[in-house]
């Protein structure tokens, strides 16, 4: 497996990035990404970012036999994420956009870390899904002098149905999230050490067909975490 990283900026306001991540006889991903940040008043700045994805398999997509391969030869997968906001001082608004065409399924093992899309959100994965439609809503605020970032968002994902296993490995149905995230880094003898309080809700949107396989663990649920972390 081998990752190449390409990252510059060809002037103050815009960086721009070039990804590839290839895997052995299984798959290749390629990223283009550029985002950028521009004054548009005394305080306020307009951001960003635009996001191109091609991925496809290599050889038999990691075995001959179609029933047992992680990625099929005939899929691509095609991903386009685009953002836009505003940012003044310590306080930023975004809107974002991704989809996935119906090319193909998306996929990339999810023991791997999180995904690049701008519209990903903690505990929302869009692995091994195709033909995905999502946009998200972000709210952000720095508070400098008492080392805290607080962050809320809210995201719908439009899945395909469940039973359509081409394009929802997954049987992930659609629905709505919500995020709500406190950062806190700590000063002085503890300096290094951070504290996160993570919360996320998410809503089903969409027909399960009464099957509780299809909700449980999955949506219709909510989920706290307290993360504590620490860096030398």
């Amino acid at each position: 497996m081998g990752i190449l990283g390409i990252r510059f900026k060809p002037n103050p306001s815009l960086t721009i990035q070039f990804w590839d991540h290839y895997v052995d006889r299984i798959f290749n991903t390629s990223m283009m990404q550029g985002d950028g940040e521009w004054n548009i008043g005394k305080e306020e700045k307009l951001i960003g970012g635009l996001q191109y994805v091609f991925q496809h398999p290599l050889k038999d997509g990691g075995n001959v036999d179609p029933s047992k391969t992680y990625y099929d030869k005939g899929d691509r997968a095609q991903i386009f994420s685009l953002r836009t906001g505003i940012r003044k001082r310590q306080t930023t608004l975004q809107i974002n956009a991704t989809r996935i065409t119906a090319d193909g399924r998306f996929l990339m093992p999810r023991e791997w870390g999180r995904e690049p899309f701008y519209t990903f959100m903690p505990r929302e994965r869009n692995d091994g899904a195709g033909d995905v439609k999502a946009i998200s809503f972000n709210f952000i605020r720095q508070f400098p002098q008492k080392n805290i970032r607080f962050e809320c968002g809210y995201g719908y994902y439009d899945m395909t149905d469940v039973w359509d296993s081409r394009f929802n490995k997954y049987q992930m149905p659609s629905y709505q999230q919500f995020l709500m995230n406190i950062r806190y880094k700590f000063t002085g003898f503890l300096t290094g050490l951070n504290a996160e309080i993570l919360y996320v809700y998410k809503k089903n949107s969409a027909e399960t067909h009464g099957d509780f396989r299809y909700v449980i663990n999955k949506v219709d649920m909510q989920h706290l975490d307290l993360i504590l972390n620490y860096k030398l």
